[in-house]
């Protein structure tokens, strides 16, 4: 321990008595800069903890120098915490983590009124985080004071560092206790919340995701904590009020399950009771979406676009149906979803839906200008976007090595359904990959597929706009063979 560590620390008790915040402020920063010691980190001792909780005490959070030297305060306990296990029990004994709770309530419930609020809520939160690192006991505290109400506050305030931040104490304290992490995903809100937040009603998990953005580090670490443990079927119960975070969830899957993301830090995601709720929530909604004859699907055809682009449940649909692709990549997935055949019938049934309504049910040439016009850009936007080409993908993969399932599609006659999806669709990118996917294990290992497809008329040659794009007009020889008539210049209507 320096002379100029323990000096500082008298000084600072003499001019707090005073009290004269004007002049806590340097020798808290000397003290901040000296705490990067850990020798000066270790001989602090219960008194000097005690000190710089009563920094806290003060109630006058628009002085701007009491919020000056209380930044500093907060900073030198964050540093003293870290990796010095006897200081993280005398903050405990001291009630500094009930002092501070306080002190971030008061700060959530006068945004407009202290200047520095958002730099004062970042510090104590990481003074929380250090505290709970590595102590049971702190974790119990931290989460006894803050769950849900002063959590929920700080998710909400709209500060991406400050919320990251809170994530990553809501990742310490549940870290290993599983009663934590459900509590985190339970359905219901705590009448007994005293912060008024935006969105009152939001849970824990849902005000998480509504909160995530694309550089939410911790954010990420917590939810990839939380899928691991926490079935499926509980996830979707306690988010089904809240469709849209439900939605970026499973889209926070997907992106750990596809090549370069974190597939093995989602192992236990790939769970078969994760698969069975799966398969069986998506064939649900799919009878749902197919009732009444697809009235649910037919707007696309009646103009009711714009309205059908807010229906939450087809959302929701799209991102299940995404996520079961993404399931059916990995064998101890696959074979699980093989041996259901309700999957295949229902998606091979949306599949032919969907044909009717672009044209493409009975051949590839008969595609609606929908489907087959140059993109414009805005076919992400489109409520069906990309949604054949899941359903192709999800009988691909079913069909590889199952001879169930490959006679399954023969039997409903859905050969030349699939067949007809191999031409290029901007609505739908790579579904003519898929296709041909699907066609090969359709195929493999299966004579009476082969002898079907070999024995199937050709119709033609599908609409070309992708060549005429490029000035190319096609047509097939007496030999049955395309050939390339002429280039041309492009004379269609912009």
């Amino acid at each position: 321990m320096s002379a100029t560590w323990r000096d500082c620390f008298d000084d600072l008790r003499r001019k707090f008595q005073l009290p004269l915040w004007s002049e806590l402020h340097p020798i808290l920063e000397a003290l901040i800069r000296a705490s990067t010691d850990v020798s000066n980190r270790e001989s602090t001792n219960y008194d000097d903890v005690s000190l710089l909780g009563e920094l806290l005490s003060n109630t006058d959070i628009a002085d701007a120098n009491v919020a000056d030297a209380r930044l500093c305060a907060i900073k030198l306990m964050r540093n003293l915490c870290a990796g010095v296990p006897r200081n993280q029990r005398h903050f405990l004994q001291t009630g500094a983590s009930d002092k501070m709770v306080h002190l971030m309530r008061s700060l959530l419930d006068n945004r407009s009124v202290c200047w520095n609020r958002d730099q004062l809520l970042t510090a104590a939160l990481q003074f929380l985080g250090n505290m709970c690192s590595g102590y049971p006991e702190g974790q119990a505290e931290v989460w006894d004071l803050c769950y849900p109400t002063v959590f929920r506050g700080v998710m909400e305030c709209g500060v991406c560092e400050v919320t990251d931040i809170c994530c990553m104490v809501v990742h310490v304290c549940t870290l290993n206790n599983m009663e934590r992490r459900m509590q985190l995903c339970s359905r219901t809100v705590d009448s007994s919340d005293i912060i008024a937040t935006p969105t009152g009603n939001r849970n824990m998990i849902a005000t998480i995701l509504h909160s995530m953005g694309s550089h939410s580090e911790w954010i990420f670490i917590l939810l990839e904590a939380l899928v691991q443990c926490i079935p499926l079927s509980h996830l979707y119960s306690c988010l089904e009020p809240h469709p849209q975070e439900l939605v970026t969830l499973l889209t926070f899957i997907c992106t750990r399950l596809t090549p370069g993301g974190s597939v093995e830090g989602l192992g236990g995601v790939l769970s078969q009771e994760n698969s069975h709720f799966l398969s069986h929530y998506y064939t649900r909604l799919s009878s749902n979406l197919l009732d009444a004859g697809g009235e649910k699907l037919n707007p696309l055809h009646s103009g009711g676009v714009q309205d059908f682009s807010r229906c939450q449940e087809f959302s929701v649909f799209k991102s299940s149906l995404g996520l079961l692709c993404h399931f059916s990549s990995f064998e101890e997935c696959l074979m699980h979803l093989q041996c259901d055949l309700i999957i295949a019938e229902t998606t091979l049934a949306l599949l032919r839906h969907l044909a009717t309504l672009d044209g493409s049910i009975g051949s590839a040439k008969h595609r609606t200008k929908l489907s087959t016009v140059s993109p414009s850009g805005d076919e992400e936007k489109h409520p069906l976007f990309a949604v054949k080409t899941n359903l192709v993908r999800l009988i691909a993969n079913l069909c590889y090595q199952c001879p169930v399932v490959q006679m399954k599609v023969k039997e409903t006659d859905s050969i030349p359904l699939i067949l007809n999806q191999c031409n290029i669709d901007h609505l739908n990118p790579y579904i003519m990959q898929w296709a041909v996917f699907a066609v090969r294990n359709l195929c493999e290992d299966n004579p009476a597929t082969q002898a079907f497809i070999a024995h199937l008329e050709q119709q033609g040659i599908a609409e070309a706009a992708k060549l005429l794009d490029f000035g190319c007009v096609v047509a097939m020889g007496d030999d049955g063979k395309i050939k390339r008539l002429r280039t041309v210049c492009d004379t269609r209507d912009d």
